[in-house]
Protein backbone atom coordinates (compact mmCIF):
# COMPACT_ATOMS: atom_id res chain seq x y z
CA UNK A 1 0.00 0.00 0.00
CA UNK A 2 1.35 3.67 -1.18
CA UNK A 3 0.79 5.98 1.86
CA UNK A 4 0.55 10.08 1.22
CA UNK A 5 -0.55 11.82 4.27
CA UNK A 6 -4.25 9.70 5.31
CA UNK A 7 -4.79 8.25 1.95
CA UNK A 8 -3.92 4.56 1.41
CA UNK A 9 -3.88 2.92 -2.23
CA UNK A 10 -3.70 -0.68 -2.87
CA UNK A 11 -0.69 -1.47 -5.41
CA UNK A 12 0.94 -4.19 -6.91
CA UNK A 13 4.45 -4.90 -6.73
CA UNK A 14 5.20 -3.07 -9.94
CA UNK A 15 3.49 0.24 -8.14
CA UNK A 16 0.66 -0.33 -10.07
CA UNK A 17 -2.97 0.43 -8.21
CA UNK A 18 -4.52 -2.71 -8.14
CA UNK A 19 -7.81 -2.12 -5.13
CA UNK A 20 -9.57 0.76 -3.44
CA UNK A 21 -8.23 3.47 -2.05
CA UNK A 22 -8.44 4.36 1.62
CA UNK A 23 -8.91 8.02 3.19
CA UNK A 24 -8.01 7.62 6.73
CA UNK A 25 -9.41 9.29 9.73
CA UNK A 26 -5.66 10.48 10.47
CA UNK A 27 -2.46 10.16 9.34
CA UNK A 28 -2.09 6.20 10.35
CA UNK A 29 1.35 4.49 12.51
CA UNK A 30 0.44 1.16 11.38
CA UNK A 31 -0.80 -1.00 8.70
CA UNK A 32 -1.25 -4.52 8.58
CA UNK A 33 -3.56 -6.36 5.84
CA UNK A 34 -5.26 -9.59 7.91
CA UNK A 35 -7.48 -10.75 4.93
CA UNK A 36 -10.26 -9.35 3.98
CA UNK A 37 -8.94 -6.49 6.15
CA UNK A 38 -6.83 -3.72 6.47
CA UNK A 39 -6.09 -2.77 10.14
CA UNK A 40 -4.59 0.64 10.50
CA UNK A 41 -3.78 1.72 14.33
CA UNK A 42 -3.49 5.85 14.80
CA UNK A 43 -3.64 8.41 17.79
CA UNK A 44 -5.06 6.03 20.60
CA UNK A 45 -7.16 3.66 18.38
CA UNK A 46 -7.42 0.92 16.07
CA UNK A 47 -9.81 1.39 12.97
CA UNK A 48 -10.39 -1.98 10.42
CA UNK A 49 -11.49 -1.53 7.10
CA UNK A 50 -12.96 -3.98 4.40
CA UNK A 51 -9.54 -4.20 1.48
CA UNK A 52 -11.57 -4.62 -1.27
CA UNK A 53 -13.95 -1.62 -1.22
CA UNK A 54 -12.27 0.74 1.32
CA UNK A 55 -15.12 0.46 3.88
CA UNK A 56 -14.32 1.51 7.15
CA UNK A 57 -16.58 -1.31 9.65
CA UNK A 58 -15.22 -0.93 12.54
CA UNK A 59 -13.30 1.54 15.40
CA UNK A 60 -10.95 -0.41 18.69
CA UNK A 61 -10.17 2.56 21.30
CA UNK A 62 -6.95 1.68 22.80
CA UNK A 63 -5.89 3.19 26.28
CA UNK A 64 -2.59 4.09 26.58
CA UNK A 65 0.18 6.77 28.87
CA UNK A 66 2.58 8.71 27.26
CA UNK A 67 3.82 9.22 24.11
CA UNK A 68 4.67 6.98 21.02
CA UNK A 69 3.33 5.43 18.30
CA UNK A 70 0.80 2.01 18.01
CA UNK A 71 2.20 -0.39 16.90
CA UNK A 72 0.16 -3.41 15.12
CA UNK A 73 1.45 -6.85 13.68
CA UNK A 74 -0.79 -10.06 12.38
CA UNK A 75 0.41 -13.54 13.29
CA UNK A 76 -0.19 -14.27 9.07
CA UNK A 77 1.45 -13.00 5.94
CA UNK A 78 -1.86 -11.16 5.21
CA UNK A 79 -3.94 -13.83 3.64
CA UNK A 80 -4.36 -16.33 6.62
CA UNK A 81 -4.08 -14.44 10.09
CA UNK A 82 -6.47 -14.58 12.59
CA UNK A 83 -4.89 -12.50 15.72
CA UNK A 84 -4.09 -8.85 15.27
CA UNK A 85 -1.32 -7.67 18.14
CA UNK A 86 -1.65 -3.98 19.10
CA UNK A 87 1.64 -3.00 21.18
CA UNK A 88 1.92 0.27 23.69
CA UNK A 89 4.83 1.20 25.38
CA UNK A 90 3.09 -0.24 28.15
CA UNK A 91 0.92 -2.72 26.79
CA UNK A 92 0.13 -5.57 24.63
CA UNK A 93 -3.87 -6.42 22.85
CA UNK A 94 -3.91 -9.15 21.08
CA UNK A 95 -7.50 -9.03 18.97
CA UNK A 96 -9.16 -12.31 17.25
CA UNK A 97 -10.55 -11.74 14.08
CA UNK A 98 -14.34 -12.81 13.91
CA UNK A 99 -15.17 -15.54 11.76
CA UNK A 100 -17.54 -14.59 8.45
CA UNK A 101 -20.52 -16.25 9.84
CA UNK A 102 -20.28 -15.57 13.65
CA UNK A 103 -20.65 -11.73 12.03
CA UNK A 104 -23.63 -12.67 9.97
CA UNK A 105 -25.24 -14.56 12.83
CA UNK A 106 -24.38 -11.59 15.32
CA UNK A 107 -26.50 -9.39 13.05
CA UNK A 108 -29.52 -12.11 12.52
CA UNK A 109 -29.85 -12.32 16.28
CA UNK A 110 -30.55 -8.77 16.65
CA UNK A 111 -33.00 -8.83 13.28
CA UNK A 112 -30.25 -6.39 10.67
CA UNK A 113 -31.29 -8.36 8.06
CA UNK A 114 -30.43 -5.79 4.93
CA UNK A 115 -26.69 -5.56 6.71
CA UNK A 116 -26.76 -9.11 7.10
CA UNK A 117 -27.15 -10.03 3.52
CA UNK A 118 -24.97 -7.36 2.55
CA UNK A 119 -21.93 -8.81 4.34
CA UNK A 120 -23.17 -12.26 2.97
CA UNK A 121 -22.46 -10.92 -0.25
CA UNK A 122 -19.09 -9.27 0.38
CA UNK A 123 -18.24 -12.79 2.11
CA UNK A 124 -19.43 -14.62 -0.73
CA UNK A 125 -17.81 -12.42 -3.38
CA UNK A 126 -14.30 -12.48 -1.06
CA UNK A 127 -14.52 -16.32 -1.21
CA UNK A 128 -14.59 -16.40 2.75
CA UNK A 129 -17.68 -18.51 2.84
CA UNK A 130 -18.35 -21.91 1.50
CA UNK A 131 -21.30 -22.52 -0.31
CA UNK A 132 -23.00 -24.53 1.92
CA UNK A 133 -22.98 -21.92 4.57
CA UNK A 134 -24.16 -19.40 1.72
CA UNK A 135 -27.29 -22.07 1.32
CA UNK A 136 -27.79 -22.02 5.02
CA UNK A 137 -27.75 -18.75 5.91
CA UNK A 138 -30.14 -17.97 2.75
CA UNK A 139 -32.48 -20.95 4.24
CA UNK A 140 -32.25 -19.11 8.25
CA UNK A 141 -32.80 -15.73 7.06
CA UNK A 142 -35.90 -17.07 5.16
CA UNK A 143 -37.23 -18.53 8.23
CA UNK A 144 -36.66 -15.52 10.46
CA UNK A 145 -38.25 -13.11 7.81
CA UNK A 146 -41.13 -15.79 7.20
CA UNK A 147 -41.85 -15.47 11.38
CA UNK A 148 -41.60 -11.79 10.95
CA UNK A 149 -44.85 -12.30 8.18
CA UNK A 150 -42.81 -10.79 5.94
CA UNK A 151 -43.28 -13.75 3.29
CA UNK A 152 -42.33 -12.28 0.02
CA UNK A 153 -38.59 -11.93 0.77
CA UNK A 154 -38.55 -14.99 2.93
CA UNK A 155 -39.90 -17.37 -0.52
CA UNK A 156 -37.31 -15.44 -1.72
CA UNK A 157 -34.50 -16.15 0.36
CA UNK A 158 -35.62 -20.09 0.54
CA UNK A 159 -35.45 -20.20 -3.05
CA UNK A 160 -31.58 -19.08 -2.99
CA UNK A 161 -31.00 -22.40 -0.73
CA UNK A 162 -29.82 -25.11 -2.42
CA UNK A 163 -29.86 -27.25 0.35
CA UNK A 164 -33.31 -26.19 1.93
CA UNK A 165 -35.73 -29.32 1.44
CA UNK A 166 -39.45 -28.51 0.55
CA UNK A 167 -40.79 -31.05 3.44
CA UNK A 168 -39.01 -27.85 5.49
CA UNK A 169 -42.13 -25.76 4.34
CA UNK A 170 -45.28 -28.74 5.08
CA UNK A 171 -45.60 -27.87 8.86
CA UNK A 172 -46.72 -24.25 7.76
CA UNK A 173 -49.54 -25.73 5.53
CA UNK A 174 -50.81 -28.79 7.63
CA UNK A 175 -50.70 -29.81 11.12
CA UNK A 176 -48.23 -32.31 12.80
CA UNK A 177 -48.70 -35.34 12.59
CA UNK A 178 -50.10 -36.02 8.72
CA UNK A 179 -48.59 -38.53 5.77
CA UNK A 180 -45.64 -36.48 5.82
CA UNK A 181 -44.35 -35.56 9.27
CA UNK A 182 -41.05 -37.80 8.56
CA UNK A 183 -40.15 -36.54 5.73
CA UNK A 184 -39.71 -32.96 7.32
CA UNK A 185 -35.95 -32.79 8.83
CA UNK A 186 -35.90 -31.38 12.39
CA UNK A 187 -33.13 -28.79 11.84
CA UNK A 188 -33.05 -25.79 13.81
CA UNK A 189 -30.43 -23.94 12.11
CA UNK A 190 -29.34 -21.44 14.47
CA UNK A 191 -32.22 -21.46 16.69
CA UNK A 192 -33.41 -17.89 15.48
CA UNK A 193 -36.55 -18.51 14.97
CA UNK A 194 -39.48 -20.88 16.64
CA UNK A 195 -40.45 -24.32 15.04
CA UNK A 196 -42.25 -24.38 11.79
CA UNK A 197 -46.29 -24.68 12.53
CA UNK A 198 -49.50 -23.54 11.19
CA UNK A 199 -49.74 -20.41 9.16
CA UNK A 200 -52.66 -19.19 10.91
CA UNK A 201 -50.67 -19.70 14.07
CA UNK A 202 -47.50 -17.62 12.52
CA UNK A 203 -49.70 -14.75 11.75
CA UNK A 204 -51.64 -14.22 14.77
CA UNK A 205 -48.56 -14.15 16.69
CA UNK A 206 -46.84 -11.99 14.62
CA UNK A 207 -49.91 -9.12 14.81
CA UNK A 208 -49.70 -9.90 18.59
CA UNK A 209 -45.85 -8.56 18.46
CA UNK A 210 -47.06 -6.04 15.78
CA UNK A 211 -49.73 -4.77 18.51
CA UNK A 212 -46.93 -4.77 21.03
CA UNK A 213 -44.71 -3.10 18.98
CA UNK A 214 -46.98 -0.10 18.16
CA UNK A 215 -47.94 0.23 21.79
CA UNK A 216 -44.11 0.43 22.70
CA UNK A 217 -43.42 2.89 20.00
CA UNK A 218 -46.03 4.91 20.95
CA UNK A 219 -44.65 5.09 24.36
CA UNK A 220 -41.25 5.90 22.88
CA UNK A 221 -39.25 2.89 22.74
CA UNK A 222 -37.84 1.40 19.82
CA UNK A 223 -38.68 -2.07 18.60
CA UNK A 224 -37.20 -4.13 16.01
CA UNK A 225 -40.45 -4.55 13.81
CA UNK A 226 -40.51 -3.30 10.21
CA UNK A 227 -41.27 -0.07 9.93
CA UNK A 228 -43.59 -0.16 7.15
CA UNK A 229 -45.87 -2.74 9.46
CA UNK A 230 -46.08 -0.05 12.00
CA UNK A 231 -46.89 2.41 9.80
CA UNK A 232 -49.53 0.39 7.67
CA UNK A 233 -50.16 -2.70 9.89
CA UNK A 234 -51.51 -5.24 7.36
CA UNK A 235 -54.88 -7.51 8.35
CA UNK A 236 -54.70 -11.16 8.98
CA UNK A 237 -56.86 -11.92 5.38
CA UNK A 238 -54.22 -10.06 3.33
CA UNK A 239 -51.49 -11.70 5.33
CA UNK A 240 -53.11 -15.24 4.91
CA UNK A 241 -53.58 -14.31 1.21
CA UNK A 242 -49.85 -13.62 0.90
CA UNK A 243 -48.40 -15.88 2.68
CA UNK A 244 -50.35 -18.68 0.96
CA UNK A 245 -49.69 -17.34 -2.77
CA UNK A 246 -45.69 -16.97 -1.83
CA UNK A 247 -45.47 -21.02 -0.38
CA UNK A 248 -47.63 -21.54 -3.71
CA UNK A 249 -44.47 -19.99 -6.24
CA UNK A 250 -42.21 -21.65 -3.45
CA UNK A 251 -44.06 -25.12 -4.17
CA UNK A 252 -44.23 -24.55 -7.84
CA UNK A 253 -40.28 -23.99 -8.08
CA UNK A 254 -40.28 -27.11 -5.99
CA UNK A 255 -41.70 -29.41 -8.64
CA UNK A 256 -38.82 -28.64 -11.14
CA UNK A 257 -36.23 -30.22 -8.56
CA UNK A 258 -35.65 -34.02 -8.29
CA UNK A 259 -37.23 -34.86 -5.34
CA UNK A 260 -37.68 -38.40 -3.64
CA UNK A 261 -41.48 -39.69 -4.59
CA UNK A 262 -42.89 -39.08 -0.51
CA UNK A 263 -41.83 -35.50 -1.09
CA UNK A 264 -43.09 -34.98 -4.40
CA UNK A 265 -46.25 -36.48 -3.29
CA UNK A 266 -46.28 -34.49 -0.46
CA UNK A 267 -45.48 -30.98 -2.66
CA UNK A 268 -48.47 -31.51 -5.08
CA UNK A 269 -50.81 -32.63 -2.90
CA UNK A 270 -50.25 -29.74 -0.69
CA UNK A 271 -49.95 -27.38 -3.68
CA UNK A 272 -53.41 -28.02 -4.10
CA UNK A 273 -54.49 -27.71 -0.99
CA UNK A 274 -53.58 -23.85 -1.13
CA UNK A 275 -55.21 -23.56 -4.48
CA UNK A 276 -58.08 -24.71 -3.19
CA UNK A 277 -57.50 -22.08 -0.01
CA UNK A 278 -57.35 -19.50 -2.40
CA UNK A 279 -59.92 -20.97 -4.77
CA UNK A 280 -57.84 -20.86 -7.60
CA UNK A 281 -60.15 -22.98 -9.87
CA UNK A 282 -57.78 -22.71 -13.18
CA UNK A 283 -55.07 -23.71 -11.56
CA UNK A 284 -56.10 -27.11 -9.77
CA UNK A 285 -57.85 -28.02 -12.54
CA UNK A 286 -54.41 -27.53 -14.73
CA UNK A 287 -52.79 -29.80 -11.51
CA UNK A 288 -55.33 -32.07 -11.39
CA UNK A 289 -55.44 -32.86 -15.32
CA UNK A 290 -51.65 -33.16 -15.65
CA UNK A 291 -48.90 -35.84 -14.56
CA UNK A 292 -48.62 -35.13 -11.04
CA UNK A 293 -47.96 -37.00 -7.48
CA UNK A 294 -51.11 -35.88 -5.82
CA UNK A 295 -52.36 -38.38 -3.05
CA UNK A 296 -56.30 -38.98 -4.40
CA UNK A 297 -56.85 -40.21 -0.54
CA UNK A 298 -55.49 -36.73 0.85
CA UNK A 299 -57.93 -34.76 -1.46
CA UNK A 300 -60.86 -36.05 -2.91
CA UNK A 301 -62.84 -35.85 0.38
CA UNK A 302 -61.79 -31.93 0.47
CA UNK A 303 -62.39 -31.45 -3.54
CA UNK A 304 -65.48 -33.21 -2.85
CA UNK A 305 -67.31 -31.25 -0.16
CA UNK A 306 -65.83 -27.29 -1.45
CA UNK A 307 -67.43 -28.38 -5.04
CA UNK A 308 -64.68 -28.47 -6.91
CA UNK A 309 -65.69 -31.49 -8.85
CA UNK A 310 -64.23 -30.77 -11.89
CA UNK A 311 -60.84 -30.93 -10.33
CA UNK A 312 -61.69 -34.17 -8.60
CA UNK A 313 -62.56 -35.61 -12.17
CA UNK A 314 -59.90 -34.59 -13.76
CA UNK A 315 -57.41 -36.08 -10.81
CA UNK A 316 -59.45 -39.11 -10.97
CA UNK A 317 -58.34 -39.24 -14.68
CA UNK A 318 -54.73 -38.76 -14.06
CA UNK A 319 -54.87 -41.81 -11.96
CA UNK A 320 -56.72 -44.00 -14.11
CA UNK A 321 -59.31 -44.00 -11.64
CA UNK A 322 -62.11 -44.29 -14.84
CA UNK A 323 -65.37 -45.46 -13.32
CA UNK A 324 -64.91 -42.35 -10.87
CA UNK A 325 -63.56 -39.91 -12.97
CA UNK A 326 -66.87 -40.79 -15.64
CA UNK A 327 -69.73 -40.76 -12.68
CA UNK A 328 -68.14 -37.21 -11.86
CA UNK A 329 -68.45 -36.11 -15.72
CA UNK A 330 -71.60 -37.97 -15.54
CA UNK A 331 -72.97 -35.83 -12.51
CA UNK A 332 -71.73 -32.65 -13.98
CA UNK A 333 -73.51 -32.85 -16.99
CA UNK A 334 -76.85 -34.15 -15.79
CA UNK A 335 -76.45 -30.83 -12.82
CA UNK A 336 -75.47 -28.55 -16.09
CA UNK A 337 -78.74 -29.72 -18.22
CA UNK A 338 -80.94 -29.17 -15.33
CA UNK A 339 -79.84 -25.62 -14.60
CA UNK A 340 -78.55 -26.60 -11.21
CA UNK A 341 -75.01 -25.44 -12.08
CA UNK A 342 -74.11 -22.07 -14.78
CA UNK A 343 -71.24 -22.55 -17.53
CA UNK A 344 -68.74 -20.59 -16.14
CA UNK A 345 -68.97 -16.81 -17.54
CA UNK A 346 -66.30 -15.61 -20.17
CA UNK A 347 -64.30 -12.95 -19.09
CA UNK A 348 -64.06 -9.42 -21.12
CA UNK A 349 -60.69 -9.67 -23.40
CA UNK A 350 -60.60 -13.63 -22.95
CA UNK A 351 -61.43 -15.83 -26.30
CA UNK A 352 -61.38 -13.55 -28.44
CA UNK A 353 -61.11 -15.44 -31.86
CA UNK A 354 -63.92 -18.16 -30.60
CA UNK A 355 -67.11 -17.96 -31.98
CA UNK A 356 -70.03 -18.54 -30.40
CA UNK A 357 -70.23 -21.86 -32.99
CA UNK A 358 -66.91 -22.93 -31.36
CA UNK A 359 -68.09 -22.60 -27.65
CA UNK A 360 -69.38 -25.66 -25.58
CA UNK A 361 -71.40 -25.50 -22.41
CA UNK A 362 -70.55 -27.33 -19.78
CA UNK A 363 -72.81 -30.15 -20.44
CA UNK A 364 -70.67 -30.75 -23.61
CA UNK A 365 -67.31 -30.03 -22.35
CA UNK A 366 -68.30 -33.02 -19.59
CA UNK A 367 -69.19 -35.39 -22.23
CA UNK A 368 -66.30 -34.97 -24.14
CA UNK A 369 -64.11 -35.35 -20.93
CA UNK A 370 -66.06 -38.60 -19.92
CA UNK A 371 -65.78 -39.52 -23.86
CA UNK A 372 -62.03 -38.95 -23.69
CA UNK A 373 -61.89 -42.04 -20.81
CA UNK A 374 -64.09 -44.08 -22.36
CA UNK A 375 -62.00 -44.25 -25.61
CA UNK A 376 -59.31 -44.96 -23.12
CA UNK A 377 -60.61 -47.69 -21.17
CA UNK A 378 -60.29 -51.68 -22.51
CA UNK A 379 -63.75 -52.03 -19.35
CA UNK A 380 -66.25 -52.78 -21.73
CA UNK A 381 -68.84 -52.58 -18.88
CA UNK A 382 -68.03 -49.10 -17.96
CA UNK A 383 -68.28 -48.13 -21.96
CA UNK A 384 -72.08 -49.27 -21.88
CA UNK A 385 -72.60 -48.01 -18.84
CA UNK A 386 -72.31 -44.26 -19.69
CA UNK A 387 -72.50 -43.82 -23.89
CA UNK A 388 -75.91 -43.43 -23.71
CA UNK A 389 -75.37 -39.90 -21.91
CA UNK A 390 -72.55 -39.32 -23.47
CA UNK A 391 -73.62 -39.49 -27.20
CA UNK A 392 -77.03 -37.59 -25.91
CA UNK A 393 -74.84 -34.61 -24.39
CA UNK A 394 -72.43 -34.41 -27.57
Amino acid sequence: MLLVDNVGVVVDRSGHPVGSSFVFNSRPDCIVEVFPYVVVAAESKVDVYRRRNGVHLQTVPIARRGTGVLTVVSDGDGSGGEVVVVATAYKVFCYRKVSAVEQIKALLRIKSYTEAISLLEEFESDGEILNDMISFVHAQLGFLLFFDLRFEDAVNHFLLSETMQPAEIFPFIMRDPNRWSDLVPRKRYWGLHPPPKPLEEVIDDGLVTLQRALFLKKAGVDTVVDEDFLSNPPTRADLLELAIRNIIRYLCVSREKTLSPAEMEGVDTLLMYLYRALDLVDDMEKLASSQNSCVVDELESLLDNSGHLRALAFLYGSKGMCSQAVAIWRILARNYSTGLWKDRPILPGTDSQETSADKKSGEEIAAIEASKILQATSDQDLVLEHLGWVCASC
